[in-house]
């Protein structure tokens, strides 16, 4: 995971979420927060520039396992699940979910086919359960056990050993935020995703020893500067896997 930056909101949202907004509450009102897909405007929040500032944003990868979107086509994914939520991967899911936030653009980032549908799915686990409250749609209180990259920088919990993701150590205990997001978005259990991760890393320790041989050799000034910046190219916002370079334990 990297640090994201959030440009403003898309023009078609800005113009449409208020009233779309207004609707879903009454809606969830009406039927005691037991909301269905139909309730929700899909054309709102999928609608024009949305999902392209996102991926704009997020270089065209994946917010959470930072692959690049290549043939997948991926999705807005909504951090706080919409209509209903779970707090363990086999639990049923709780209803309502956030559904006051479903046109929320800060409430938005994209996400691949697999970490949308088979990892994250409605998993929004909390660090303290105490401070979930859906009833009176107040968010301010919660802690978040999963990591929004828009929201903070995953480096504070979230460290590399070569290709291998790990919680950070904070004052001697690993984080439960780091715990949460790497289990819930299985970032470790994801073998095409680990792979990926594995072949990218090999590909940079050899760049840095193919370095480490120019300067010994002296070889070309013009080399070893090749050399020198693709080295610092991995670890630019747009690279794959850039988080991965730039936070090494």
């Amino acid at each position: 995971m990297n640090k994201l930056t959030k440009s403003p909101e898309p023009k078609y949202l800005a113009d449409h979420a208020s009233a779309a907004t207004s609707t879903i509450i009454a809606t969830a009102k009406a039927n005691n927060g037991q909301l269905s897909d139909a309730d929700f405007k899909t054309n709102v929040y999928n609608g024009p520039g949305v999902k392209d500032e996102l991926l704009s944003d997020q270089y065209g990868k994946c917010a959470f396992c930072e692959r690049n979107k290549g043939g997948d086509f991926g999705s807005v994914e909504h951090y706080r699940p919409k209509a209903g939520y779970n707090i363990h991967r086999d639990d049923p899911v709780i209803k309502p979910g956030y559904y006051w936030l479903t046109y929320n653009w800060a409430n938005m980032l994209f996400a691949c086919d697999e970490c949308n549908t088979k990892y994250k799915k409605n998993l929004f686990p909390l660090l303290d359960e105490s401070k979930r409250d859906i009833a009176n749609r107040d968010i301010t209180k919660e802690e978040p056990g999963i990591i929004n990259p828009y929201d903070e920088d995953p480096a504070e919990n979230l460290v590399f050993a070569q290709h291998v993701i790990k919680p950070r150590i904070i004052d001697g205990v690993p984080s439960k935020k780091g715990e949460l997001t790497i289990e819930s978005l299985g970032l470790n259990d994801n073998a095409a995703l680990f792979d990926a991760r594995q072949k990218a890393w090999l590909e940079y320790r050899n760049t840095c020893t193919m370095l480490t041989i120019a300067q010994m050799d002296k070889s070309s000034k013009q080399l070893i500067q090749m050399l020198t910046d693709k080295i610092a190219n991995y670890k630019d916002d747009s690279t794959e896997f850039c988080g991965m370079f730039k936070n090494q334990e």
